[in-house]
């Protein structure tokens, strides 16, 4: 087509910086946790190397389906931190997440749910997302060799989930 590698990756985080996840509500009766997971094994993507998992945690509204907020890093409960954190402005009843010890570290036991029959959504969710984004495949040869590229191309696939692609 004549465009240059360099003015598609430029474009990607041109796009991403303009990229704004807001959540739709200010109040949510029940939220969704979840890594992104493949069956059997879980499911990570990387950057240049296998051996530098990236872990993708995020919060899905299944009343509104939005994703509300991720994020992306190493697999520990730091990084579900994080997520709260990007959470504290909305006020949610009950989280659900599954068994995950660093959810459990997290959020309180008075408004969190645990078990599968409380993610049956997100599970969904992630199914969709696994099948339109390579990087998030379990064997794949789509990944990319820099962070920035990687996280912009999550923040837009998010984006385009919660505005573009889903119908009513």
């Amino acid at each position: 087509m004549g465009v240059s590698r360099c003015t598609v990756l430029r474009t990607l985080l041109a796009v991403a910086e303009k990229t704004l996840l807001e959540p739709k509500r200010k109040h949510y009766h029940s939220v969704q946790i979840d890594e992104l997971v493949s069956e059997p094994a879980e499911l990570w993507s990387y950057v240049g190397q296998k051996r530098q998992k990236r872990w993708i945690v995020y919060a899905y509204a299944p009343e509104t389906y939005e994703i509300l907020a991720y994020v992306i890093g190493k697999r520990n409960a730091a990084m579900v931190r994080k997520l709260y954190q990007k959470l504290k402005n909305l006020q949610i009843d009950t989280y659900c997440t599954d068994d995950w010890e660093a959810f459990k570290q997290v959020f309180s036991k008075e408004n969190h749910q645990v078990g599968k029959a409380y993610t049956r959504q997100i599970e969904g969710v992630n199914t969709c997302l696994r099948a339109r984004n390579r990087r998030l495949v379990r064997k794949t040869t789509g990944f990319s060799k820099k962070e920035p590229y990687h996280d912009a191309s999550i923040k837009i696939m998010f984006y385009h989930r919660n505005y573009c692609y889903y119908t009513f």
